[in-house]
């Protein structure tokens, strides 16, 4: 008959053998996050730490014979543990990737500004969701553990110390004939270890990077032709618009009826694939990259990098020391907390959201259509080079092709009324569902790259395709009605999140333009291919840190 204290799940069980289950499912319990972050419930691939049970092993100890360890210690030891699983978990679930401990304090805040971008009530009561399963499985694991305490008692305390002893042989010589990298049973501390040692790394990288950069020597180049410069980076146009069956061949047709209207106003084009250091987001670090022609693969090294004094020499920098006027148009930097609107680079114009005074619908997550953005920029900064004094370069960070491409602004022959329509698409997805896309498809490693993270199909597919063409279309309204010569720079930031592919997956596209051919020599010896179109397989002819070389180069050949 059991006792009025008598746990109810004894009912189910043998007293003697609760204690026992309840520890072995709150084990199971902390090795089940990285499994779900994989997206499949395969037990082949469910991994063991022993950490856990060693601090569970020292704990007891600790209580039965009163060892000289630390209760607050083995407390400290415990939350740092899960905090590093937890970590771990959410970066394989959002990046597919190892964290680098280094980076994740500066990732943080931009994690924060995300779900305020994407801040909804659905997106609220998710979050407030997640929050409750979090505080219930707390309680749970409390009550589970409070079981554990029937172990030590004095007449079971020394066949708990047998227990342990067996336990630990058996997991000891399973470790032994496992292999190094595999088996049921592993440990964390060597990966924290080395993830300790890639963060020491990094960090020196980032020291021996400041102190010598690679294109100190520009500084004794003088440019005698000076066309404007114009860098239109077309968010989220990857590889993958060309390599996907349902799309590849309609891309390719746009391309080729862009390439004639182009030619039709005289520009030469050359365009190829540059492979980029992220992939799926963090446009401001490829935007970096290119700007600064380092290679930038952490936000820790970006932070690093732009806060610098005096900062290393850039684009922006080259180009003011010419004569040129630097002009940023980001359509989408606005105040708001956590983000606000810096100056990085040192531009003389910065055209943001306040100043393009957009009063029409919101459209997308970058809320103004990249036609009225780029007209406006043709208002005030580019009016003819006969009436103004300097040359200029332009860094457009175009925002309306931006993730989850829900609506698609509609081409109009005055781009600067505040157009009310957009191209129906199929809604899809979920904006909590953005978060993770935004923050998706981040590793560098080729190991860990998976097939697909969501099926690219239907309305996303449209949507994306669609969102693509505008942008493109734009760019080529804009470069057709223009009077002037100019070096033009097209090029996508990265791979689109949730949906880039295994292959290539840091791949995007870049085209090089201008009237003068003759610009284009020193791009078409970097393997560049004449023209619009790019073979879908061809390989990458460059990488986004080349983009400021390629530039200087550029207008250091002289016009016919």
């Amino acid at each position: 008959m059991l006792s009025n204290n008598e746990p109810h799940a004894g009912r189910c069980l043998p007293r003697t053998a609760l204690p026992w289950f309840s520890l072995a499912l709150v084990w199971l319990s902390f090795e089940l996050p990285p499994l779900l972050a994989l997206g499949v419930l395969q037990l082949s691939t469910l991994r063991f730490a022993l950490e856990l049970p060693l601090l569970l092993t020292l704990a007891g100890f600790q209580h039965a014979y009163g060892g000289t360890w630390s209760r607050r210690g083995l407390v400290l030891l415990a939350a740092l543990l899960l905090t590093f699983r937890s970590d771990q978990a959410l970066c394989w679930l959002l990046m597919r990737d190892e964290p680098l401990l280094y980076d994740q304090w500066f990732m943080a805040r931009h994690l924060w500004v995300l779900l305020g971008d994407l801040m909804s009530v659905r997106t609220l009561a998710v979050l407030l969701a997640v929050g409750l399963l979090g505080w219930l499985t707390t309680l749970g694991v409390r009550r589970l553990l409070r079981h554990g305490g029937v172990l030590l008692a004095p007449e079971r305390r020394q066949s708990t110390l047998r227990g342990a002893v067996l336990f630990w042989s058996f997991a000891l010589l399973v470790r032994l004939v496992s292999p190094v990298n595999g088996g049921v049973l592993v440990w964390l501390t060597p990966s924290v270890i080395d993830n300790v040692r890639r963060s020491r790394e990094v960090y020196r990288s980032v020291q021996s990077t400041t102190q010598t950069s690679p294109h100190a020597h520009y500084g004794t180049v003088v440019l005698r032709d000076k066309p404007d410069v114009l860098l239109f980076i077309v968010e989220s146009y990857g590889r993958l618009l060309f390599v996907d069956e349902g799309t590849g061949a309609a891309h390719a047709t746009l391309l080729r009826t862009l390439e004639r209207a182009l030619s039709d106003s005289g520009w030469h084009a050359a365009s190829g694939f540059s492979t980029s250091t992220v992939s799926g987001g963090r446009s401001w670090i490829a935007e970096g990259t290119m700007l600064m022609g380092i290679p930038i693969a952490y936000e820790s090294v970006f932070q690093h990098l732009i806060g610098l004094r005096p900062q290393p020499p850039h684009l922006v920098s080259f180009l003011r020391r010419q004569g040129y006027r630097g002009v940023l148009l980001a359509p989408s930097d606005r105040n708001r907390p956590g983000a606000y609107v810096v100056n990085r680079y040192g531009f003389d114009t910065l055209l943001t959201y306040e100043e393009l005074g957009y009063r029409g619908p919101s459209i997308g997550w970058g809320l103004v259509p990249d036609q009225y953005s780029l007209a406006i920029a043709a208002q005030r900064v580019l009016p003819p080079r006969a009436e103004r004094a300097a040359p200029v370069f332009l860094d457009f960070h175009m925002v309306s092709s931006h993730a989850p491409w829900r609506e698609v602004p509609r081409l109009t022959d005055d781009p600067t009324t505040h157009a009310s329509r957009t191209e129906p698409v199929e809604r899809g997805g979920t904006p909590e569902g953005t978060v993770l896309t935004r923050l998706g498809r981040y590793d560098r490693g080729a190991e860990r790259r998976f097939a697909w993270m969501e099926q690219f199909d239907g309305p996303m597919r449209r949507g994306y395709q669609a969102t693509i063409d505008y942008d493109l279309r734009v760019i080529t309204r804009y470069l057709s009605q223009r009077g002037d010569d100019a070096l033009v720079i097209v090029l996508g930031d990265h791979q689109p999140p949730v949906i880039a592919r295994a292959d290539q997956s840091f791949d995007a596209p870049v085209h090089v333009l201008s009237r003068d051919p003759r610009r284009l020599q020193s791009v078409l010896g970097r393997g560049f291919l004449a023209g619009l179109t790019i073979v879908p397989n061809a390989q990458p002819v460059m990488t986004h840190a080349d983009v400021f070389p390629l530039v200087v180069d550029a207008l250091r050949q002289q016009p016919q």
